[in-house]
């Protein structure tokens, strides 16, 4: 650290008063929150319900739960709570949310800590207080969801790091090592943060302070042990419960119902594959094809979930008369018949013929879309609302 950061630091009486200071407001903040609001309210029932699905497999022993829509890792994390909190009876859901609350809590204390080494102790406390008092993050830990344990993961594994910054060579060693399993455990619980693991190890290598060949051995290891936490995953979990090494089925669907936001139509004349997508819409299911509610099983299966019979019967219907413009739908039927990792990659075919026309209009409809999320202005347009009720 240097000399700056090191005299940028409280002084012992002030650091204990920013902590006294940031555990009161912590206290109440949270207390309000937990009389306020149950836990797994809002509009995710159908993930929520998914999840707690697979923390009742956990908690049984079937570890065998790996499959192509639900990210398994915050159910793995939170399961031994559950288990404990279960024996409680009446008390077992509050007590669960308790512990959520307690873990996400450790935020601002660590953004406290990390700002006031590297900054002056005014401007650490001003942003902890700031990061507990975000409207996003406070209700995320209602949420039997793995936001929460991503935010918190993020800011534990920067913490380590910081820590690790003027640590003895072993120390650090230890400290990017923790945080390297932290970030592979983060990365099983949302597939899509593991380039940010990258990242992550890369950094190092801007570490000027530190010899070369440190840097290099501290990206090593970021690399080694979060990838190994990840390959234990896929090898030990998704692949003997689904198959298949392809560890999402839902991109595509995802990116398709992207679209109208961004302005892109979904018509039949896109392309090829847009117009297969439109005359296979037009083709009826026989029986129940819910995208929801009971599937949670079906997803270890990336193969149809219909028998031969049926399937053949449905694809051997006729095709309607398709329409031009098509309306936003998860063609469940699709995922029945075809698997959803077929369905799934038609659909990203589907995206990709609808968004070729104009690249430079899809980049700059990104761009705001993540504008708008960093200043925390979720629109029905552009971001969903995740708030609790008001």
């Amino acid at each position: 650290m240097s000399e700056t950061a090191r005299a940028s630091n409280p002084s012992p009486p002030a650091a204990r008063r920013h902590w006294w200071w940031l555990l009161l407001a912590t206290v109440l903040v949270q207390a309000l929150m937990f009389v306020s609001y149950p836990l797994g309210t809002g509009i995710h029932n159908d993930n929520e319900a998914a999840q707690r699905y697979l923390m009742s497999e956990y908690a049984a022993g079937n570890f065998q739960v790996g499959n192509v829509r639900y990210n398994t890792g915050y159910a793995l994390v939170v399961s031994p709570f559950k288990v404990l909190t279960d024996r409680l009876g009446r008390l077992a859901e509050r007590s669960l949310l308790l512990i959520h609350l307690l873990a996400y809590s450790t935020i601002p204390f660590m953004v406290y800590d990390m700002l006031r080494r590297r900054f002056d102790p005014t401007t650490a406390l001003v942003s902890a207080l700031l990061v507990l008092i975000d409207p996003f993050g406070l209700q995320w830990a209602h949420f039997q969801l793995p936001g929460w344990l991503i935010a918190l993961g993020i800011v534990w594994v920067l913490w380590l790091a910081q820590l690790a910054w003027d640590a003895s060579v072993r120390r650090r060693l230890l400290l990017v090592g923790l945080a390297a399993c932290g970030l592979g455990v983060l990365s099983f619980a949302r597939f899509n943060f593991a380039p940010l693991a990258a990242v992550y190890g890369l950094s190092f290598l801007l570490w000027r302070h530190i010899p070369r060949l440190q840097r290099l051995a501290l990206t090593a290891l970021v690399a080694a042990c979060s990838g190994a936490v990840l390959a234990a995953y896929i090898l030990l979990i998704h692949i003997p419960s689904t198959g298949t090494s392809t560890l999402s089925c839902t991109a595509g669907a995802t990116l398709v119902a992207s679209l109208p936001e961004k302005g892109f139509p979904i018509r039949a004349s896109n392309g090829p594959q847009s117009a297969h997508y439109a005359r296979l819409l037009t083709l009826e299911a026989a029986g129940s094809t819910d995208f929801y509610g009971a599937t949670y099983p079906l997803w270890q299966n990336p193969g149809p979930w219909v028998t031969e019979a049926e399937r053949a019967a449905f694809f051997a219907q006729p095709f309607g008369e398709p329409q031009e413009n098509i309306a936003i739908v998860f063609p469940a039927a699709l995922y029945w018949h075809l698997g959803p990792c077929a369905a799934d990659g038609l659909l990203y075919e589907v995206y990709l013929e609808a968004v070729a026309s104009d690249l430079p209009r899809l980049l700059l409809e990104i761009l705001k879309a993540v504008a708008l999320m960093l200043v925390q202005h979720p629109t029905e347009s552009t971001f969903p609302p995740m708030y609790l009720d008001h």
